[in-house]
């Protein structure tokens, strides 16, 4: 998987940012909403609707969140 996009983008960067960068985000994510109501809430959601979160919320959620589902979309992963 991490040769798929061999020339145009090498496979120790595509690492980086699978194994690196979307696992951080995720942790981060994660972490910013464990015990909180928002929880098992869903990304896309949130991040939709990211204005009207708590503020001790929003920037970790627009920043780890969005982080997270760019590396999805980039990496074209399960949003779900």
């Amino acid at each position: 998987m991490l040769n798929a996009l061999e020339p145009h983008l090498d496979k120790e960067n595509l690492d980086v940012h699978y194994n690196k960068h979307h696992v951080a985000y995720i942790k981060k994510f994660n972490d910013a909403v464990a015990g909180t109501e928002y929880a098992d809430a869903d990304l896309k959601v949130l991040i939709k609707n990211v204005e009207s979160l708590p503020n001790n919320l929003k920037t970790a959620i627009r920043n780890n969140g969005g982080g997270a589902w760019n590396h999805s979309f980039f990496l074209d992963l399960s949003l779900s």
